[in-house]
């Protein structure tokens, strides 16, 4: 069990064990890009729009995401160093020994198909380098396939995933060659099971930024969110693709892992009040 549980309390680790057999790969310290160029580097696919997001949803800027010092995403699905391991049709997971990072689960639900989880190099459904983890939908006009990323601790000894920890404060990626006939919902949600925010976006056969168009030529969309009160909120993100013949790639998964700093003057207050009750307790 890696060192990171011990964070959490006792009946939510409990409660977070889930019987989750590996039927695909395990990543073990698949290498983390920060900065400007996280999400979208230069070389590869361009993102042609951003998500969008109604009433009291938000969509928190690439930059802004990016800026952040803590925020690091994953561009190429391998082992570090590289062993020759990838991720592979069904459920992954991303195992990192730095104990203040967590590990993620990468699974499906919905209409998909057995390829969905799969390593993809087609450059049209890539937005760095030549690798992203490619999302299938069921040979219909009717399908709604959903990745799931899940944050949480894997336990390699037993192969049990534990849910309800390691939550993040941010989480940001790209959808790429998202066709015209198909849209994307974005759920993000806490520990609990609450819905925190929602964005959504729609395909077109126009790849903007990269001049092509056609049957391949699908739409590249950003997604990010970052909570408002900058603490370990996000616990899930559910990716959903709906339409037709649903054949796309999600890349440059990227979250921060630091909560938010208290302002100076909200930093005095607790301070304070800290100090009130240590002389009441005098």
């Amino acid at each position: 069990m890696k060192s990171k549980l011990l964070v959490c309390m006792a009946a939510t680790c409990v409660a977070g064990w889930m019987s989750a057999g590996v039927d695909a790969a395990v990543l073990t310290n698949p290498v983390l890009v920060a900065g400007a160029g996280a999400i979208d580097p230069a070389g590869a696919q361009t993102i042609d729009t951003n998500g969008s997001a109604s009433g009291s949803n938000v969509l928190t800027p690439q930059a802004t995401l990016e800026a952040r010092t803590d925020f690091q995403a994953i561009q190429q699905f391998t082992d570090n160093p590289t062993s020759g391991s990838n991720i592979a049709a069904g459920t992954n997971y991303l195992s990192f020994s730095d104990p203040t990072l967590p590990d993620v689960r990468l699974s499906f639900s919905g209409s998909y198909s057995a390829n969905s989880g799969r390593d993809i190099n087609n450059l049209h459904r890539v937005t760095s380098g030549t690798s992203a983890l490619e999302i299938v939908g069921l040979n219909s006009t009717a399908n709604t396939a959903t990745l799931n990323i899940t944050f949480g601790s894997y336990d390699s000894t037993s192969g049990a995933f534990a849910t309800g920890v390691n939550s993040v404060a941010a989480v940001g990626f790209a959808v790429a060659n998202l066709y015209l006939s198909h849209s994307a919902e974005v759920s993000y949600f806490d520990s609990l099971g609450n819905l925190l925010n929602i964005q959504t976006a729609r395909g077109s056969n126009s790849d903007l930024d990269d001049g092509a168009s056609g049957n391949s030529r699908g739409r590249d969309v950003y997604f990010g969110f970052e909570t408002p009160d900058g603490q370990h909120d996000i616990a899930t993100v559910a990716i959903t693709l709906s339409g037709g013949v649903i054949s796309a790639g999600i890349d440059d998964i990227g979250f921060a892992t630091v909560a938010a700093v208290p302002e100076p003057a909200t930093a005095a207050l607790l301070t304070m009040g800290g100090l009130v009750l240590l002389a009441r307790r005098r």
